[in-house]
């Protein structure tokens, strides 16, 4: 989506926390100017800008990248996950290129486990759950409902259904490569791997 609607989910969060632009500037130390400049969509805004503006609005971080990325379908992770994964590498002792691959390790591991059934029946019970807590929308949203829909109709070929069933599966399970309770980048590694199964079904 482009900045103008990312000025416009800015102004709706303001409204919905009974905030102005002056008590967003002190909470979260960008200068005033700065504000109406992201809202009205003449800049930018950087990383930090929205580490800042999520920490405010208690928002994940996440739903305010989806505001400003491509949709998942490009060959390529959005920069902006590039951004932050440069940050984990500081956080984290993990190779940042290396991340990519523990992502798509997991997604395999879970493929090898070949309880269908039992996978199945979690991403059913527990995908509604888990998309509630995001509580927001944008492309990746909106990606991961069309996952849960092909799915639960087994719209595609069986491979097809497999690969989506395990970005699914690796969305709602409780334990992935980065912890969901840890603020504000715990849903990163989910939208990593639907990116990854996505190029997985372009190939098909």
């Amino acid at each position: 989506m482009e900045t103008d609607d990312f000025g416009q989910y800015l102004t709706k969060q303001l409204h919905n926390k009974q905030m102005n632009r002056a008590q967003l500037s002190k909470q979260t130390g960008i200068n005033p100017s700065t504000i109406s400049r992201i809202i009205t969509g003449k800049r930018q805004p950087t990383l930090q800008h929205l580490q800042q503006l999520a920490f405010a609005l208690e928002r994940p971080l996440p739903e305010l990248l989806r505001y400003l990325e491509p949709q998942p379908s490009s060959p390529s992770l959005p920069h902006a996950i590039h951004e932050i994964m440069d940050q984990l590498t500081a956080v984290y002792p993990i190779d940042k290129d290396d991340f990519k691959v523990k992502v798509e390790d997991k997604l395999i591991s879970l493929q090898q486990d070949q309880d269908e059934v039992r996978h199945r029946q979690m991403i059913l019970q527990e995908f509604p759950k888990k998309i509630q807590t995001l509580q927001g929308d944008g492309p990746y949203i909106s990606q991961f409902h069309d996952f849960f829909a092909r799915f639960k109709n087994r719209e595609g070929t069986k491979k097809q259904v497999t690969f989506i069933g395990l970005a699914l599966l690796y969305f709602v399970i409780p334990v992935d490569v980065i912890p969901d309770y840890i603020f504000p980048i715990g849903y990163i590694d989910d939208v990593i791997a639907m990116n990854i199964v996505v190029n997985w079904l372009n190939k098909e």
